[in-house]
């Protein structure tokens, strides 16, 4: 007894002491609401467990007030070593010194969705574990009465189809009030720039010139983008969508038609059981196109141990960790190996054709400081548009704008 009790006292102590010889590494984490939380708390007290040399500490900060925190501590050179961030914000801290690259050997990041990595200057800044996609979601019985063909990923609807099931759908009549919900009762700058400037880029247009992000006038204000806003102002002149709705029609079944994110398919899901189809957006010239890039984990520049930060970066990159998160989210996790361990996204899973839409036409927010300008001004075009300006003046307008922003800031060398 007394030998076992040695043994047990002797295990204790070697424990304390590998424990008590991890180097901590301050960690600062975006106020997620649950399950994500809990299943991130785990995760990080599964790395401290998983070695003897790195202890991860974390802090919540709450998401309203985040982007203020870092910028605060970064001023004040008291950030920590681990940071997450919203992938669109991203380039406005490397830009402003705040994040060093994460230099993550090809064997994490060759596996990963290029949705999952956040670049700045064509260097990888941040790694995401989730991320969402765009979609249209149906009623399956209403395009069977309006008689339209289903679109597949290898097969979606074009321009002039889509038009067509618009105008089909919005005879229907009865409970259906108009013929798509396009989400445009959701204000934020971040939606209107996230949701809206896809069909831009299907159109053929952008936000700005990616060749050096230097201006968006002859992108966002040429032939292409000023046919598209034309296009996205007659849904609500023809009458197909709501110019000012309340709230989401679609689940209350007054629309046969939504565009949306996949953060919705589970509780739609719910609502409509096998009435509900998931369909890709539609290519309306220049193949379909949706946005991409989430919340993901960075190393500021003034990181004391980026060897043990980028360790806890890799550990959360492997299989087992997305898909928990994946699972605990109902986000798309960023690989097939993580995929193929959860049910929903694995091959023949129920919300598999999300991973599949982020594969093959996911276009990231433009990686510049500008974005924060870029989505503004975007927004309030495409407001006015929707509410009838003129949209040749209404593009015009935000492309000076843009420019100007980028010119006060000496084009963010």
């Amino acid at each position: 007894m007394k030998r076992v009790a040695h043994l047990i006292t002797l295990g204790l102590l070697i424990s304390f002491g590998a424990a008590s010889a991890q180097t901590n590494i301050s960690m600062w984490h975006h106020q997620a609401g649950e399950p994500e939380q809990s299943v991130f708390k785990a995760q990080v007290v599964a790395f401290n467990a998983s070695q003897t040399r790195h202890r991860v500490v974390e802090q919540n900060i709450p998401q309203g007030s985040y982007t203020t925190a870092v910028t605060s501590a970064a001023l004040s050179k008291t950030l920590p070593c681990l940071v997450d961030m919203d992938q669109p914000d991203l380039p406005n801290y490397a830009w402003a010194g705040y994040l060093q690259p994460l230099n993550l050997p090809a064997s994490v990041t060759a596996g990963l969705l290029p949705t999952a990595l956040g670049k700045y200057n064509g260097k990888v800044y941040a790694v995401s574990q989730i991320d969402q996609a765009l979609a249209l979601y149906a009623r399956r019985s209403a395009l069977q009465q309006a008689g339209v063909r289903i679109p597949t990923v290898t097969r979606p609807w074009n321009k002039t189809e889509f038009e067509g099931v618009l105008a089909k759908l919005s005879k229907l009549g009865g409970k259906y009030k108009y013929a798509i919900d396009l989400r445009n009762f959701d204000k934020g700058a971040d939606w209107w720039g996230y949701g809206y400037s896809p069909m831009l880029q299907s159109f053929g247009a952008d936000l700005i010139n990616r060749r050096d992000f230097q201006s968006a006038q002859g992108v966002l204000n040429n032939d292409k983008a000023v046919q598209f806003g034309e296009w996205f102002q007659s849904l609500f002149t023809k009458g197909y969508a709501e110019k000012n709705p309340a709230g989401p029609a679609f689940p209350a079944g007054t629309v046969p038609l939504a565009y949306e994110g996949s953060w919705a398919a589970a509780d739609w899901k719910k609502t409509w059981g096998n009435d509900l189809l998931i369909l890709p957006p539609p290519d309306l010239g220049s193949g379909p196109k949706i946005g991409s890039g989430s919340w993901g984990f960075g190393i500021s520049a003034a990181c004391a141990n980026p060897d043990g930060a980028r360790a806890f970066i890799t550990f959360l990159s492997a299989p087992r960790q997305v898909a928990q998160m994946s699972v605990a989210t109902g986000a798309i996790p960023v690989s097939d190996a993580a995929a193929a361990l959860t049910v929903n996204y694995k091959p023949g899973g129920q919300f598999r054709a999300f991973l599949d839409f982020a594969r093959r036409y996911a276009v990231p927010r433009p990686p510049t400081p500008a974005w924060p300008t870029i989505k503004t001004n975007f927004q309030k075009a495409m407001s006015d548009i929707v509410n009838g300006a003129n949209v040749e003046a209404s593009l015009d307008n935000a492309v000076q704008s843009i420019d100007q922003n980028i010119k006060d800031n000496k084009g963010y060398k």
